[in-house]
């Protein structure tokens, strides 16, 4: 779904987006069919038949501490600290799913040199985007940095 959405939005990063979303989806099924092999062996040395979908829930337990530590990063330190605004999670849970990754993604494109003229266009559209935001009086470090008058 992400591909279709991605290529959608923009052909171009969606084209580079697919092996890296194919990739990533390859690497997460290859683990789990890993842990449900592992599982299988472990109960059949027990004498017991493996019931659980989650294997030895080894994997499902990195993966959640993983997932969670990377929220915690990304909101505490990364919006709370370091930018000073809330994260748009608060305001958008459908655009923190799907475009923010797309967004993360291209933040690794741009910094090898790929695609500056989206770059220059978003940054635009950021920068006007933050004025009109704290126009309404949303409280942001990056307000200080433009001219609201």
């Amino acid at each position: 779904m992400y591909i279709g959405f991605y290529l959608y939005l923009d052909h171009f990063g969606g084209v580079l987006y697919s092996p890296f979303a194919c990739g990533m989806y390859a690497l997460g099924v290859n683990m789990m069919s890993q842990d449900q092999n592992v599982a299988k062996v472990e109960s059949q040395k027990k004498e017991k038949k493996c019931k659980s979908w989650t294997g030895t829930g080894r994997l499902l337990r990195l993966a959640a501490i993983v997932h969670f530590t990377g929220w915690y990063v990304q909101i505490h330190p990364g919006h709370g600290i370091f930018e000073g605004a809330k994260p748009a999670v608060l305001q958008s849970i459908g655009g923190a799913l799907t475009s923010a990754p797309l967004f993360a993604y291209y933040e690794g494109l741009w910094f090898i040199g790929l695609n500056k003229g989206l770059q220059e266009e978003t940054k635009l559209l950021v920068d006007q985007y933050t004025v009109e935001l704290c126009k309404k009086g949303i409280n942001m470090r990056a307000c200080a940095d433009y001219d609201l008058n």
